[in-house]
């Protein structure tokens, strides 16, 4: 077989241009927010030359659960794929109510199979931060949410038919663990360059044994009302969906002003917990990253 890690690539990105039938009222409002998500951001698959065979005969190999993870990503791409064709046939017009009723479907296939395989492999980011030697540090829970997004993102864009040197199918964990790595690394220079900024300096009052304490309340009621400015001024550039999840999570008094779990926050917005830690970690991204001019 041939050598394919020099191939032309695959991946395929279209940003829609479609507009949607007005029967849309009819839909539930979730589906139309998701509706309105997925046309927001641009459409993408790894491209495999099996997806455009013969409708029905595709239909039975990749259109329906996954059997293992030697068929999964080739299921996963092929949902995409249809996900794509309708946003591309309808490029410029209007997509009706039949083709929605399709693309919700596939879309919410390919968010399913995603959402299986990040948890599959939802070990490698530990293992990278084990391997990194970052376990155990104070900002080890912003090097994971970032490690997982990395993780996330490396599902998007991995081919499984693609070839090593020697030959042989590449692993998606060989394919995901560089990412991981660099992603865990970034979290690491981030927390550095504020810890340059705030250096920590002897205090003799820490000696008591509630200073600690104190000092933490303090930092976390500080953090939090930066925080709620950044959500008020829309600084993050946060979507809608982001906004609520965060604020379900850390500013709800759902659960004794502790906020809301992940998995009730997923019946609430009718999403896989999962799903929810995603959108999680790309909010708490893109909030890092509003915070770093005021550091």
């Amino acid at each position: 077989m041939p050598n394919q890690t020099t191939a032309k690539p695959v991946r395929r990105r279209l940003h829609p241009s479609a507009k949607m039938s007005r029967s849309l009222h009819r839909l539930p409002p979730a589906d139309r927010e998701y509706l309105a998500m997925i046309a927001s951001v641009p459409v993408e698959y790894v491209h495999d030359s099996r997806f455009t065979r013969t409708a029905p005969r595709t239909e039975r190999q990749f259109g329906r659960a996954a059997t293992g993870p030697e068929t999964i990503f080739a299921c996963f791409n092929y949902a995409r794929f249809r996900v794509y064709r309708i946003f591309l046939k309808h490029q410029g017009g209007t997509i009706p109510m039949d083709d929605i009723h399709s693309l919700l479907m596939w879309s919410k296939r390919a968010d399913s199979l995603r959402d299986a395989i990040v948890r599959e492999n939802s070990g490698l980011v530990i293992s990278m931060m084990r391997r990194s030697g970052n376990l155990g540090r104070p900002d080890e829970h912003e090097m994971q949410s970032d490690g997982n997004l990395a993780l996330a993102n490396s599902v998007n864009g991995f081919d499984p038919n693609r070839l090593t040197v020697k030959g042989t199918p590449i692993r998606f964990s060989t394919y995901s663990c560089r990412a991981i790595l660099k992603a865990i690394a970034r979290a690491g220079a981030r927390s550095n360059r504020r810890k340059r900024f705030f250096p920590a300096s002897y205090d003799p009052t820490m000696e008591r044994s509630d200073s600690g304490d104190v000092r933490r309340e303090g930092q976390t009621a500080d953090a939090a009302a930066e925080v709620l400015r950044i959500l008020r001024q829309k600084l993050a550039n946060l979507s809608d969906r982001e906004e609520e999840v965060i604020k379900g999570r850390f500013f709800s008094d759902a659960r004794d002003g502790k906020g809301m779990t992940l998995e009730e926050l997923g019946v609430v917005l009718k999403v896989t917990k999962e799903r929810v830690r995603q959108i999680e970690c790309k909010a708490k991204r893109k909030i890092r990253e509003a915070l770093e001019p005021s550091l």
